[in-house]
């Protein structure tokens, strides 16, 4: 009788594969490696070379399904050195779908508050995926009020909340900022305006708004909210903006 030479699946290839072609691991069950050996000596996708090379401007390798796309199609992350996400958003929605099907919640009526220690009623707490129960592990009450407290130290003041707004959204520090406000006299770089929308939170009228390319993500100035937003309903698109002028130019002498 012939004996019987045990198999494994690798995880990247999903291909079963002889034991012997996978690498020693003793810190798995059954001593080897959850990878074979082939897939194991091949660069990473989510290594900086493979996710680089050959990869246009404005463009990502996404280390799940391993396709190239423009930077719109990945999540905003401040950590990340080009601060979008490894994972494309299809790839991260599907992973998010999936972990929330397979989440056990263990049903409960009441549950202790971590920061009052007072026992409430599970509807005095805000749900929660990631815990066990699908609760938060504080009441409202006090998240409320750990939340005012927060936001009207100087850590979260409003100068801390928009430097964390020019370093995630477009990766700009305040003096770069300055510099650009500086070089443009402080006005806008399309109308050559001061900023007219008033702030009621700051209490004094908005800085300029940042304008960038959103496929590349460079920086190409500042500009007032009225230019910002026109701009954005225009698409970004010259042929969009020079039909509206040569519409407007055609009403002009009539309109006199």
């Amino acid at each position: 009788m012939e004996d019987i030479v045990p198999s494994k699946y690798c995880t990247k290839c999903k291909e079963l594969k002889n034991i012997t072609m996978f690498f020693i691991d003793r810190s798995r069950q059954d001593g080897r490696s959850v990878q074979c050996k082939e897939c194991k000596k091949l660069p990473p996708l989510h290594s900086n070379k493979a996710r680089k090379e050959g990869v246009p401007d404005g463009y990502k390798l996404c280390i799940y399904c391993g396709e190239v796309k423009a930077l719109d199609n990945f999540y905003k992350s401040a950590s990340a050195s080009d601060g979008h996400a490894g994972r494309c958003k299809v790839c991260y929605d599907a992973k998010v779908h999936e972990w929330v099907e397979n989440i056990n919640y263990t049903e409960v009526e009441e549950k202790k508050c971590f920061t009052c220690g007072k026992v409430k009623s599970a509807k005095s707490f805000s749900r929660k995926r990631a815990s066990n129960d699908g609760y938060n592990s504080s009441c409202r009450s006090c998240t409320t009020a750990y939340n005012r407290s927060r936001h009207s130290s100087d850590l979260y003041s409003l100068h801390k909340q928009r430097e964390n707004n020019l370093k995630n959204g477009y990766n700009l520090t305040f003096t770069e900022y300055d510099a650009i406000f500086q070089s443009q006299s402080g006005v806008c770089a399309c109308c050559g305006r001061e900023e007219t929308a008033f702030s009621r939170v700051a209490n004094s009228f908005q800085r300029l708004s940042v304008d960038h390319c959103h496929r590349t993500n460079k920086i190409r100035g500042l500009l007032c909210s009225n230019c910002n937003t026109a701009l954005g309903l225009m698409h970004e698109d010259p042929a969009n903006v020079k039909s509206l002028l040569t519409y407007i130019e055609k009403w002009k002498d009539i309109d006199q």
